[in-house]
């Protein structure tokens, strides 16, 4: 990942910990929901003592609040290669396909509300960015703010129903193109 000026992103020693935590806890979900991962599984696995672990969180949540903003950072990132609508469709797709199995172990869980509280926030700052570049002559009576506020719910949305269907990848890739391009004519 680089920075806005062009020149590599360098981590210290602690981030580096932080997102080998964090992406641990992504290869847990991906197995199963958050209420059944512990901080003890996740140490195990990224090979470290608890006490590193809580010195660089709080909690599991903590932790997902974290990856929240790494996701957040990367679904940014990939704004700036945006040259068209399809090309947005792709990248979700990609995106949906890379998470979508984590991000769904992560709402099958007794504390969905306040996960899907903090995700939507990170989807309406990628909507409200994603909107400014594919519609650069919105209307100044529209508020960007409730547009950005509608797709995130929007895209939360079809996560559910997502979920609910089982997609494999060939499937998704056909069927959630079409979707987004009804979105953004």
């Amino acid at each position: 990942m680089e920075r806005k000026d062009g020149k590599p992103k360098v981590y210290t020693k602690s981030y580096k910990t932080k997102l080998k935590i964090g992406m641990t806890l992504l290869e847990l979900l991906n197995q199963k929901p958050l209420d059944k991962i512990t901080v003890q599984e996740i140490c195990d696995h990224v090979d470290i003592h608890r006490s590193t672990f809580y010195k660089h969180f709080e909690s599991v949540f903590d932790t997902v609040r974290f990856m929240t903003e790494v996701i957040t950072e990367e679904l940014m990132a990939q704004l700036d290669q945006v040259n068209g609508k399809e090309n947005y469709t792709d990248l979700l797709v990609d995106f949906y396909l890379k998470y979508g199995r984590a991000l769904r172990n992560l709402f099958r869980t007794k504390y969905h509300e306040m996960l899907e509280l903090q995700m939507n926030v990170a989807l309406e700052k990628y909507f409200m960015k994603l909107l400014k570049l594919l519609k650069p002559d919105i209307d100044k009576e529209v508020s960007l703010k409730w547009l950005a506020r509608y797709h995130a719910a929007g895209i939360m949305a079809i996560g559910v129903t997502l979920d609910e269907e089982e997609m494999d990848e060939e499937r998704l890739r056909k069927k959630l193109p079409v979707f987004y391009q009804y979105l953004f004519k």
